[in-house]
């Protein structure tokens, strides 16, 4: 991690380098000015190896993909064949075959295996993210954790699927730079 300042402009970016919870590496840039606020925009970018494709964050690995029907989320594997029926309102993964789904009857977010099967219910949590960034959290949008974690995954999931124009967004955390 690394901040330089343009002397011209005047303006610090603070850049971070990160990995998401399916292998992608991640470049964050936040500009650091003196009038910046907790609302200003962060640009990211996520960079594999063929480049970005929002599409990837739709993709489990090994040909496991989520979709979406009447704004539920699903898993279908490389064949087509639904492994998770659309009935979450999202879902994550990793290439570690671990699939997360929000259940809202506990309001937790809970492991199953790559087959679709529920994993042990006690390995249940309140907050889920699909990435994991140094200094860097997702979007509160709402006061519960929960809630804002499924906010927050639904519009990664709607960005992936093409839904809608610009991914959720990352906010800070107290950070101190020189």
């Amino acid at each position: 991690m690394g901040a330089g300042t343009n002397a011209t402009w005047g303006i610090a970016v603070l850049i971070v380098f990160v990995t998401s919870s399916v292998g992608d590496i991640v470049l964050a840039a936040e500009p650091q000015t003196s009038a910046s606020t907790a609302d200003e925009e962060l640009l990211f970018f996520i960079v594999g190896s063929r480049g970005f494709d929002r599409r990837e964050i739709l993709n489990c690995g090994d040909g496991r993909t989520l979709f979406d029907r009447d704004g539920m989320w699903g898993m279908r594997d490389s064949d087509g064949h639904e492994i998770i029926a659309p009935r979450y309102r999202a879902l994550g993964c990793s290439r570690d075959s671990t699939i997360v789904a929000a259940i809202d009857e506990r309001r937790q977010w809970c492991a199953f295996a790559a087959d679709g099967t529920p994993r042990d219910p006690a390995s249940c949590r309140s907050y889920y993210s699909p990435v994991n960034w140094m200094h860097m959290r997702p979007q509160e949008l709402d006061k519960d954790p929960y809630e804002s974690s499924v906010l927050w995954a639904r519009a990664r999931l709607a960005f992936g699927a093409g839904q809608i124009d610009r991914p959720p967004q990352f906010e800070s955390i107290n950070v101190n730079t020189f």
